[in-house]
């Protein structure tokens, strides 16, 4: 590797590199010339980045181009299921072992990054593959749009995000005191995101980097990838024309789940506990700080986005913003940010947007104005005006008579005490500030401090400090 690529990775110089992966579409229409009464046929190929092609172009999507609508029903399984890899997924963090097909690893007993034991379970191993390449095979007639049939249909899918987070890739971290608020520059990480299904389908439950999902998973032939539509019997319609499988007595299928993976740079934010009680409010935070991006840098932040993931080595019980570059390897753009006067302008500046924004006399949720344009499809109705601006006072220490200054931020490298049990109402301290040093307390109360209060009911935390760490 050149000394400018090591400088790029590392975040010295950006990385221009302004490329994302694709997937490729194959599709073949055939259909019956009216004149000769010949079978005829056509092949197209269609290219989409895999960060919309994850569900766009995922099996059971529809596919609309050339006046087709086209129903994708295969995924490319390549010689021997080469493309079929067996991932070990962590049920708390973001971490996976992944092996490729035909072979054999060794499963772990507990995670390296987390240290749960969870993971040995076998609902953790799934079937994945890294979606490259789809195809689907229609007849002109039956997928041409018309005016009967003009109205597009849009399959919803279910995807999880999980971010693998080395803590030796942590290039510069800080927190703010009493806001439990802070960032972490990392320099590299794995960012993965697994479509498990259809949203309406059933199937079974697993937990995968904190977030419980019904996971149906795809069903496909094992040999030419088709998606299968009847479990338990065997058809000719479930194959491709050339599968060796297409006549035999009993299906032979595989469940797999698609999958993504970015190798880039981000920003993870550690958020406030009281988030996590407000529907509305990761959603909206998440668009507030694209907002802010977006005024900071001067236009439409397209090489960034935010995931939300779980805080899984600093608070499990909470949910993080991870602000992250969306090309490969990263631009280094977002090394700015190890900075937290650079954080601090981003949340300013979407305050100041959503505190001024006409929509808040317009009974809306949002607007086109403010988050809308930085939401994800998927969550618009999620999205609120009002909590995004709440969560950014409440972080910015904004009261309701002043505008917000970075000299409000008391900046520490130390981060602050995280109990499990944080979230809890039975966690919170019990006694006055004056008198206790509670769960959320970071500061040893002295032993005179001790003599001279008078005993005081312990909190379930208090009473449990192995497991704050205390």
């Amino acid at each position: 590797m050149s000394h400018l690529s090591l400088a790029g990775r590392d975040g010295v110089l950006p990385n221009y590199t302004l490329l994302d992966d694709n997937v490729t579409l194959d599709v073949g229409v055939t259909w019956i010339d009216p004149d000769t009464s010949e079978f005829q046929g056509e092949e197209f190929s269609y290219r989409r980045g895999s960060r919309v092609a994850l569900t766009e172009l995922a099996p059971g999507a529809t596919f609309y181009a050339q006046g087709l609508a086209v129903k994708i029903d295969a995924i490319d399984l390549d010689q021997g299921e080469s493309n079929i890899q067996t991932w070990q997924i962590c049920p708390q963090c973001g971490w996976s072992g992944i092996h490729p097909a035909g072979i054999g690893g060794t499963p772990v007993s507990s995670c390296p990054r987390c240290r749960t034991g969870a993971i040995a379970d076998v609902k953790q191993s799934l079937k994945v593959i890294e979606l490259k390449k789809v195809s689907a095979e229609v007849r002109r007639d039956e997928a041409s749009i018309n005016d009967a049939r003009d109205e597009r249909v849009r399959e919803r899918f279910t995807v999880l995000a999980a971010a693998d987070i080395n803590p030796a890739n942590v290039a510069g971290a800080w927190f703010v005191q009493d806001r439990d608020f802070g960032a972490q520059y990392l320099k590299r990480l794995d960012l993965r995101w697994l479509n498990v299904g259809r949203a309406t389908s059933q199937g079974q439950k697993r937990l995968i980097a904190g977030v419980e999902s019904t996971t149906s998973l795809f069903r496909i032939c094992a040999h030419c990838g088709q998606l299968d539509k009847a479990a338990g019997r065997n058809t000719r319609e479930e194959h491709r024309s050339w599968c060796s499988h297409r006549k035999a007595a009993t299906e032979d299928v595989r469940e797999i789940a698609l999958a993504r993976t970015l190798h880039t740079q981000g920003v993870l934010l550690h958020l406030p506990p009281q988030l996590e009680y407000d529907h509305f409010a990761h959603p909206s935070l998440s668009a507030a700080v694209l907002l802010g991006l977006r005024e900071v840098i001067g236009g439409s932040p397209e090489h960034l986005d935010v995931a939300t993931v779980r805080d899984a080595l600093q608070a499990p019980d909470r949910r993080a913003l991870l602000i992250h570059d969306t090309v490969p390897g990263g631009t280094g753009y977002l090394a700015e940010f190890a900075h937290p006067d650079r954080v601090w302008s981003v949340l300013a500046k979407a305050w100041e947007v959503l505190r001024t924004c006409p929509c808040r006399e317009e009974e809306r949720l949002a607007c086109h104005r403010c988050l809308l344009p930085f939401a994800s499809p998927t969550e618009l109705d999620k999205v609120s005006r009002t909590s995004a601006l709440k969560a950014l006072s409440d972080i910015l220490g904004v009261g309701s008579h002043h505008q917000p200054e970075f000299t409000d931020w008391e900046i520490t490298d130390v981060p602050p005490h995280r109990c499990p049990r944080a979230t809890s109402p039975s966690c919170r301290r019990i006694s006055t500030p004056a008198s206790s040093n509670g769960c959320g307390s970071t500061e040893p109360r002295s032993p005179r401090n001790r003599a001279s209060t008078a005993p005081e009911r312990a909190s379930p935390c208090q009473a449990r400090r192995p497991a704050c760490g205390r």
